[in-house]
């Protein structure tokens, strides 16, 4: 690694970490809800399986919603700098 790519890690190492300590509270909410979701799975009939995922589908698509821009702004943005590198 170069000196100039040592000095940039370490510059962003602090933030590095405070995106790991920012998102560690959801990360482990949707564990539980993970965890929690297969449990119930297990115990309830095909029945009922399939109105929870009635249910779910409306949010599930509303995050689809909120977080498919995102993440293809910060697709573009990776590879626009990519890009830019090589030129």
């Amino acid at each position: 690694m170069s000196a100039a790519q040592s000095v940039a890690l370490f510059l962003a190492s602090p933030f590095i970490g405070l995106a790991y300590i920012m998102a560690m509270p959801f990360v482990a909410a949707a564990m539980i809800v993970w965890f929690g979701a297969k449990a119930l799975a297990a115990k309830v009939p095909a029945r009922v399986k399939k109105a929870g995922m009635i249910i779910a589908a409306p949010f599930l698509g509303l995050g689809f919603i909120v977080a498919l821009p995102v993440i293809g702004v910060t697709a573009l943005g990776y590879y626009a700098l990519k890009a830019a590198e090589k030129a």
